[in-house]
C-alpha cells in the first residue's frame, strides 16, 4: 500500500449500517476510491500546553509479520499534529465455509512501528483505540478480534478481546479501553530518538452450528466503506532533564 492520509471520523458520521455482503467482497479494490470520496482528514488540534511538539513526527515500518498482512498490504500515518496515528489493512481477513483454504479461519499481524520522535520527547498511547471492518457471521458462527500493544524492550500494555455471534451483517466498530480507567501505555525515553511501539492483532472465525460446506462467514479489519483499520491517539511528554 503507498502514502495515505491520517482519518479521524467526522463528528456525526455513521459508523455502523447494514448493508449487503456483496459490498463487502469487492472492499478491497475500492479503498483509494474511498479514501478520496467518503472521508474528510483530521484537522489539527490545538497544542496541550505541554505538547504535542510542533515538529512533523515519522513512523515507519519497521517490520510486518502474520498471515493476515502479507508484503505490501499495511500502511502507516501519522496524524499532522502529531495526535494520533492509523494503520490501514487490505487483506487483514479471517474466513470459513465457501470459498476458503482450511487456514483461513485465522489470521494475525504484528506490525512494529518505528516513531522518529524529536530529541527529549517520549509518546504514550492514549485510549480509547478504535478499531474498523466489516464482519459477516452466518447463524451459529462465531468471531474473535484481539489486539494488544507492547514497546520493545518494556512491559506489554494492555490486551483486548472483542467477541461477535451471528447472525451478523455490520460494519465493524470496536471501542477498547477508556480514558478515565485505562492509563496511557507510556514509552520510555528513547536513547536514540526512535521508539518502536509493535501492534498485534489477531482474528478468528468459526463455523460453530452453521454449515460450512453451504456458507461462508467472515471478520475483517481491512477497509470497507471506512478505510482505516486501527485508530490510535498519541499524548506526548518531555523526558526528564529536558
Amino acid at each position: 500500500m503507498g502514502a495515505l492520509p491520517f482519518m479521524r471520523r467526522t463528528p456525526g458520521e455513521p459508523y455502523r449500517r447494514r448493508g449487503p455482503m456483496s459490498g463487502v467482497l469487492a472492499a478491497g479494490a475500492t479503498v483509494l476510491a474511498l479514501l478520496t470520496s467518503a472521508l474528510v482528514p483530521q484537522a489539527a488540534a490545538s497544542d496541550p500546553p505541554d505538547g504535542p511538539p510542533t515538529e512533523r513526527v515519522r513512523a515507519d515500518l519497521a517490520r510486518v509479520n502474520g498471515s493476515g498482512c502479507p508484503q505490501g498490504t499495511v500502511a502507516v500515518a501519522v496524524a499532522p499534529d502529531n495526535s494520533g496515528f492509523n494503520l490501514f489493512y487490505s487483506s487483514h481477513t479471517a474466513r470459513v465455509g465457501l470459498g476458503s483454504a482450511p487456514v483461513d479461519f485465522r489470521k494475525n499481524c504484528q506490525v512494529a512501528l518505528d516513531f522518529r520522535v524529536p530529541d527529549g520527547w517520549t509518546i504514550a498511547v492514549q485510549w480509547p483505540a478504535e478499531h474498523h471492518g466489516y464482519a459477516y457471521l452466518e447463524e451459529g458462527a462465531s468471531a474473535t478480534l484481539k489486539t494488544a500493544l507492547r514497546y520493545e524492550g518494556q512491559e506489554p500494555g494492555p490486551a483486548f478481546t472483542h467477541e461477535f455471534s451471528g447472525p451478523y451483517d455490520e460494519l465493524l466498530f470496536v471501542r477498547e479501553g477508556d480514558a478515565r480507567e485505562t492509563p496511557p501505555y507510556r514509552a520510555l525515553c528513547p536513547e536514540d530518538g526512535t521508539v518502536r511501539l509493535v501492534v498485534d492483532s489477531r482474528l478468528r472465525v468459526l463455523a460453530g452450528t452453521s454449515d460450512p460446506e453451504t456458507t461462508s462467514s467472515f471478520i475483517g479489519l481491512d477497509a470497507t466503506s471506512w478505510p482505516v483499520g486501527s485508530l490510535y491517539d498519541l499524548s506526548w511528554s518531555r523526558c526528564p532533564g529536558e
